[in-house]
């Protein structure tokens, strides 16, 4: 049983590691449709996230695929095409914020910044935070 979960720690481990590369690729294409919209931008917005989130399920990142899941509604929502105003994208940046901030704390097996974590996803969720507290280098 042991052999098990270390195997699944190692799945997890190399997926959060990976994962920073797939969001600052998710952080261009938002950026990119807030300041000039490009036909088909959104929609491969919310299948990066999709994608995302199955393979944050797979690799046991529960919580990484329920930001995604919330990030996937908050893309519904919006229902525009291909630019998103300053408010859309503040709050697409904050999501990707919180998938970073689940990612670093499941590597580093930081249980107080993974607890924090889901409690910004539950008020983003409510729309209660859109504001950005982080950027990528």
């Amino acid at each position: 049983m042991t052999d098990i979960r270390e195997a699944l720690k190692t799945i997890g481990d190399r997926y959060a590691m990976e994962l920073s590369e797939r969001c600052d690729q998710l952080e261009l294409l938002i950026l990119e449709c807030e300041t000039s919209g490009t036909d088909g931008v959104m929609d491969e917005i919310y299948r990066e996230v999709h994608s995302i989130k199955g393979s944050a399920g797979t690799s046991g990142l529960v919580v990484v695929s329920n930001a995604c899941h919330e990030f996937e509604n908050y893309l519904e929502k919006l229902n525009c095409k291909d630019v998103l105003d300053s408010n859309g994208a503040t709050a697409c940046l904050r999501f990707l914020d919180i998938i970073r901030s689940v990612a670093e704390a499941y590597l580093a097996d930081d249980s107080e910044t993974l607890a924090t974590a889901k409690k910004e996803l539950d008020m983003l969720r409510h729309g209660r935070s859109c504001i950005r507290t982080s950027t990528s280098g």
